[in-house]
């Protein structure tokens, strides 16, 4: 399942539901499939975003180091899955552009 991100002035897209709903519930908006901010809300979600991504860069900076030890050449090869930090970067851009519009961000299964 995906989940839809929309908001005037910015063009909507989509991302997996596990990512979004991880995103969604770093903004302090619980894990709902279906919700939307408006105003000061927005101002809020962005705050908790940001510092829930560096907290989640710092966990897997220490994720990292502990498996370090345990990986082989051949798994420092291995494509790496995107990181969270790239996959939050429309939303961040959506937030921002809603702010500057006094607009609203809602999301919606796809």
């Amino acid at each position: 399942m995906f989940i839809k991100f929309e908001s005037n002035g910015s063009a909507p897209f989509v991302m997996p539901s596990g990512i979004a709903q991880q995103l969604i519930s770093m903004m302090g908006q619980g894990k709902e499939i279906d919700g939307s901010i408006s105003g000061p809300a927005i101002l809020d979600a962005i705050s908790k975003l940001e510092k829930g991504l560096v907290q989640h860069s710092k966990d897997e900076v220490i994720a990292l180091l502990n498996k370090k030890d345990e990986r082989s050449s051949e798994d420092d090869e291995a494509e790496q899955p995107l990181r969270i930090n790239v996959r939050a970067v429309p939303l961040m851009e959506m937030l921002q552009a809603a702010k500057q519009a006094d607009s609203f961000v809602m999301w919606r299964p796809e």
